[in-house]
């Protein structure tokens, strides 16, 4: 047990002498927006991402894994909040980073977060967004995204029928005691079902979902594997045993 626990230890020191954080910056008019690069170890198979810095639960979960498993951290920097606000050619526009990965999500992000856009605005948009992917390593064969939502609001319900999302849905797996705030969306048959065996919330993405500028939309119409690991505020602890899942089960060959 001695040597087990030695062995634990001097694995958490190399792999956290071996972390490492880069910051790039994007100008959206006037305004500088920071992406945080984080890789924990040397492993690199790992990818994950989170667009919304008002979600720290997720952070928090993914950092905790990482650090014992290794992989990359890509983060936006925004001040603690979820949309994105900056100034340009003096107007102010504001959007939320999760639906800016189409210009018809531009759009109407830009429209429905700051009243109106403009063709400048979307095109700047549209830049920082592929600013953002460039960041996602070429070898990333799955990019999980970690998400957070409120009791009760967004959930697996959400794309069952009779759902807000109902349409956006190829398949949904509905658990019987686990909380319906915690759920996986994926682009991937054999994740989907992967999960759905492990007794998980879990949606397959209907392969024609709406285009709304989402990343899981993005990646979908890519044909390109993408899971949203998401879970409800303060549910660090529920959301790294399903990071800790994923990662297992891509290591496996899922």
């Amino acid at each position: 047990m001695q040597k087990m626990l030695l062995l634990m230890a001097l694995l958490g020191m190399l792999l956290a002498a071996d972390n490492h954080e880069s910051t790039f910056s994007y100008r959206l008019g006037t305004r500088p927006v920071m992406v945080k690069v984080a890789a924990y170890g040397s492993s690199k198979d790992v990818v994950m991402i989170s667009l919304h810095d008002d979600e720290t639960t997720g952070v928090e979960a993914a950092g905790t894994v990482l650090g014992k498993t290794g992989g990359v951290l890509i983060s936006i920097e925004n001040n603690h909040q979820r949309n994105i606000v900056f100034t340009q050619r003096g107007k102010s526009f504001r959007f939320d980073p999760n639906r800016m990965f189409s210009k018809t999500g531009i759009k109407a992000t830009l429209t429905e977060q700051g009243k109106y856009s403009t063709k400048s605005a979307v095109n700047a948009v549209h830049g920082f967004a592929h600013f953002l992917l460039n960041k996602v390593p070429r070898h990333a064969a799955v990019l999980i995204a970690v998400h957070n939502n409120g009791d009760g609001g967004l959930s697996v319900l959400s794309y069952m029928e009779g759902g807000e999302f109902e349409k956006d849905a190829a398949e949904v797996h509905k658990s019987d005691d686990r909380d319906p705030d915690n759920f996986f969306l994926t682009t991937d048959g054999r994740l989907y079902r992967a999960l759905r065996s492990a007794g998980y919330n879990v949606v397959l993405q209907a392969k024609k979902a709406a285009d709304d500028g989402s990343l899981s939309v993005y990646y979908g119409r890519k044909h390109k594997r993408y899971i949203n690991i998401e879970a409800e505020t303060g549910h660090a602890a529920e959301q790294a045993e399903m990071i800790e899942k994923v990662i297992a089960l891509l290591r496996q060959g899922a």
